[in-house]
């Protein structure tokens, strides 16, 4: 394939960093290692859930033409498909999940007219998905959500790790390793209450920042549970690679999850996941019994299952090797040479 100019288009939450954004950024080094000329392009994503606030979002992407630079742009999240090209390949991270799943649902907002109206208009540019040449989600989950709320078709398309290459499974430590911002849909303190219900040393550290932190420290004190929760706050990537490979496992268990790089870095490191049944995209890699545990939001269950791990290693080593088994397919190369498909 001759090289192309590709333009990424995404919106950045000033001052916030998570899976969406450090994979935007792989997703941009990985098409220019593949030989092309790509570039990303974003735009602050500031709202607040009325119709006003959210013209004023969409405007600069609709007024945004970008036809005559490059050979193709892939749109990233809402409203960056909105812009002007006639060759647009959408690598669909979520839609805005206010206005739909989480709409009227504790954590988002509560209906309202207002907020009616504004889910209404969310709807209407989400039509415009349509005229995109190629639709690509990133999980069964957002794929399924897009087909449910907006009526579109979209290919499941799989992407790898910010730190592909650097993953690797080490020994199986004393402490369950829970990576992600802290914020209520995370639901970290989970974990926090079935710490404090171990029978075993077994301890925790959690890697994260967020502003449900005071209220997290809260807890632990409340639970004095001080000595077996450490909450790191974030970590050198370096750092983090190292915590995934000597981990007993990963506990992560947040809210209908969109995709969820956490369980790809765990499984990366041949550790086991500790998951909710409710936990989204999350449930489309760990699968109960084999590579992890699928619970109801139970903190003695969870702390059951911690306590089994940290009497029995190998039991964790075989988890982890299945979770390591069934990620192996999902690489960088797989990923764009498929977008390069509708390039």
């Amino acid at each position: 394939m001759l090289p192309k100019k590709i333009i990424v288009c995404n919106t950045i939450h000033p001052f916030m960093t998570g899976g969406s954004e450090l994979f935007t950024n792989k997703l941009v080094e990985e098409l220019n290692r593949a030989g092309h000329n790509a570039i990303l392009v974003t735009m602050p994503f500031i709202l607040k859930f009325n119709k006003e606030s959210l013209e004023k979002t969409c405007k600069p992407w609709i007024d945004l033409n970008l036809s005559k630079l490059a050979d193709v742009v892939i749109p990233l999240r809402f409203p960056t498909w909105l812009v002007n090209h006639p060759n647009k390949v959408v690598y669909l991270n979520h839609q805005l999940r206010i206005a739909y799943d989480l709409y009227d649902k504790p954590y988002g907002p509560k209906h309202s007219e207002i907020a009616f109206e504004a889910s209404k208009y969310v709807a209407k540019m989400d039509r415009s998905l349509a005229n995109a040449k190629k639709i690509f989600a990133v999980s069964k989950n957002v794929q399924s959500r897009l087909k449910q709320y907006s009526g579109i078709e979209s290919e499941l398309l799989y992407h790898s790790l910010p730190n592909e290459e650097l993953h690797y499974p080490g020994t199986y430590g004393d402490y369950i390793l829970s990576v992600g911002r802290l914020v209520p849909m995370k639901r970290v303190d989970l974990l926090i209450k079935a710490m404090a219900l171990t029978k075993t040393p077994v301890r925790c550290m959690i890697v994260g920042e967020g502003a449900d932190r005071p209220r997290l420290e809260k807890l632990i004190e409340d639970l004095n549970v001080k000595n077996k929760v450490e909450l790191t706050g974030w970590v050198l990537p370096e750092r983090l690679i190292d915590l995934y490979a000597h981990s007993l496992c990963s506990f992560y268990a947040p809210v209908d999850e969109d995709y969820g790089l956490v369980t790809l870095e765990s499984f990366k490191s041949a550790k086991p996941v500790i998951t909710t049944q409710d936990a989204g995209g999350v449930l489309e890699f760990v699968k109960h019994d084999i590579n992890g545990w699928v619970f109801p939001e139970d903190a003695e269950m969870f702390a059951r299952a911690m306590d089994t791990l940290y009497l029995n290693r190998e039991l964790a080593c075989t988890m982890g090797k299945a979770g390591l088994e069934s990620v192996e397919h999902i690489n960088w190369k797989n990923c764009i040479k498929r977008l390069e498909e509708y390039f």
